[in-house]
């Protein structure tokens, strides 16, 4: 009998042996957490998606016990991403679940920071002698326009203005103006800035958040959406925005 129960007990060891034991780490803030240590490892290799990445794991296993991981993603979007938004996003995150926190002050910092440097992003909006420049390149690009189609009229070339969208068929008739009644690029700029809309060239570097920061400055979401709703075909992708393609500025 007492073979039997001896047997018994074995057979029972061996059974739990043979379980998976429970991830061991995985509710710390530091290297014994084994999606903290990998995302060391990437950030050691300059992999910082892939960190975020991990982080982001570690939170999903163990939720608010390693708010921590909040902190290490947006250092990384701050320092590494250049994206102020998501860093400033993950910094409050902390701070609602550990209010407490020893560290509390020094992530206030953080968001201090990241909104100095989004606001520091943010397009400068053009000088009056820039908004001149700008004016007189798209004069240039207009005539060279009309001269390559051979319309010499004046009547010919106010037809091909009013195919363009309003701001750039001000500026055109100003030119036009200029060069038969001799009135400067004042008037242009004038009459440019009270149209209803504007038509903005993509440049290299550019994206809708970006531009939408040069016109709407106060509300860029808004902005964007703007954009968006007045350029359904052009910003159907808006991480592949086409340079030299024409947005509608509404």
């Amino acid at each position: 009998m007492s073979r039997l129960i001896a047997l018994l007990l074995a057979s029972f060891s061996v059974g739990l042996m043979s379980c998976d034991p429970p991830q061991a780490g995985v509710s710390s803030e530091d290297d014994r957490n084994p999606y903290f240590r990998q995302a060391g490892a990437f950030l050691e290799n300059d992999l910082h998606h892939a960190a975020i990445k991990e982080y982001k794991k570690a939170l999903d296993k163990a939720g608010d016990k390693v708010a921590r991981a909040h902190v290490e993603i947006g250092l990384i979007y701050a320092d590494k991403l250049g994206d102020s938004i998501s860093a400033i996003y993950h910094f409050q995150q902390f701070l609602d679940v550990r209010p407490e926190a020893p560290e509390v002050d020094r992530v206030k910092n953080y968001i201090e920071k990241a909104k100095i440097d989004l606001v520091l992003g943010l397009p400068r909006p053009p000088s009056a002698d820039e908004e001149v420049i700008l004016l007189r390149e798209e004069n240039k690009r207009l005539r060279a326009e009309l001269k390559k189609r051979g319309w010499q009229s004046k009547f010919e070339t106010q037809a091909l203005v009013a195919n363009v969208s309003s701001d750039t068929t001000q500026v055109a008739a100003n030119t036009l103006d200029e060069a038969t009644t001799g009135q400067n690029i004042a008037s242009g700029e004038t009459e440019l800035g009270s149209s209803a809309s504007q038509v903005y060239i993509i440049k290299a570097g550019d994206s809708l958040w970006k531009i939408a920061g040069e016109f709407y400055p106060e509300d860029i979401p808004a902005g964007v959406e703007k954009i968006k709703d007045a350029n359904t075909t052009a910003t159907s992708n808006v991480r592949n925005l086409k340079v030299g393609q024409e947005l509608l500025i509404p």
